[in-house]
């Protein structure tokens, strides 16, 4: 009998994105600064930056299902066969019937 394998293929994708929002503070501290006549003993600058943080996560799921078969063979009966066939009928049933009339008569 002939094998055949079939097989089929299952594929899923996930996709997760995640938005996040990241705020940095940076600050300086300067004890002493001279601007010109002016002289300050403490300045102070902050410096806010944000930030957008995005995360893709990408799962890929595949699943290989692979099945044998068994198949019985196909039969290939060429038309010259069944023509053979059917005249060897036909020559039999007419030999029986001329058999049969001898017989009779």
């Amino acid at each position: 009998m002939p094998i055949m394998q079939q097989s089929d293929t299952i594929s899923n994708i996930q996709k997760n994105a995640k938005v996040d929002t990241i705020l940095l503070r940076d600050s300086i501290y300067i004890r002493e600064s001279i601007r010109g006549d002016t002289v300050y003993l403490t300045h102070t600058e902050y410096r806010d930056r944000w930030r957008i943080r995005e995360v893709h996560d990408t799962i890929h799921n595949t699943q290989y299902i692979t099945q044998t078969i068994e198949h019985p063979p196909e039969k290939y009966v060429p038309k010259f066969y069944k023509w053979c066939t059917a005249l060897l009928f036909i020559l039999l049933f007419l030999l029986g019937v001329r058999i049969y009339i001898k017989l009779k008569g």
